[in-house]
């Protein structure tokens, strides 16, 4: 059984909570967003999405732009920001999540022609971090993006970011998805969480 036949099946079974005996959906959270099926592998040519199409991106009175996607697979999720579309010399940064068996999640910061070559790239931030990713639920993050390069990720449920780096050169025009060795299916410009006062 593929991947996204197993999305849609977990989409009609909905799961029960036994203290509640009420159904618990985990896949509500993806309700608004757009999906991308990733099948080809890490230095395949993948598309980037233009940023400044999605409706649910915002910039607030302080400059911070949040934009908030999802992820559903066993490991090995590489979301990647650039600020051109195509273009091998240009720099990207990418959040490898759940890499190392679901162990560890890097920061990467590289041209896009190191693809092709197997170079290294620059590491902004190393979390060692297991069972990040879910092949069960899709894990909600939302990503803040400073005007000075400063980048938090959040979990969904969470105050807290789980991922923080500085990246003065951090662009999010575009935004890109792609897979290791196993199926993933990513979902973006997913409506922001409303924040409620504390």
């Amino acid at each position: 059984m593929s991947l996204p036949t197993v999305v849609l099946s977990l989409i009609v079974l909905a799961l029960f909570d036994a203290s509640s005996s009420s159904p618990i959906n985990e896949f509500e959270s993806l309700r608004g967003c757009h999906q991308f099926n990733s099948h080809s592998g890490y230095y395949a040519v993948h598309p980037y999405f233009n940023t400044s199409t999605f409706k649910n991106i915002q910039t607030d009175g302080n400059g911070v732009t949040r934009l908030r996607i999802g992820v559903l697979g066993d490991k090995h999720a590489a979301i990647r920001f650039t600020s051109v579309s195509t273009g091998s010399a240009t720099s990207m940064t990418e959040i490898a999540l759940a890499y190392y068996d679901n162990n560890r999640t890097d920061i990467r910061k590289y041209p896009r022609s190191l693809l092709s070559t197997g170079a290294t790239w620059t590491n902004l931030g190393e979390f060692h971090l297991p069972n990040v990713m879910n092949i069960y639920k899709p894990v909600m993050l939302t990503v803040a993006i400073r005007p000075d390069g400063f980048v938090t990720v959040t979990r969904d449920g969470e105050n807290v970011p789980f991922l923080l780096f500085n990246d003065p050169s951090f662009s999010f025009k575009f935004i890109g998805f792609c897979k290791w060795d196993v199926p993933v299916v990513f979902f973006y410009d997913c409506p922001l969480l409303q924040e409620t006062a504390c």
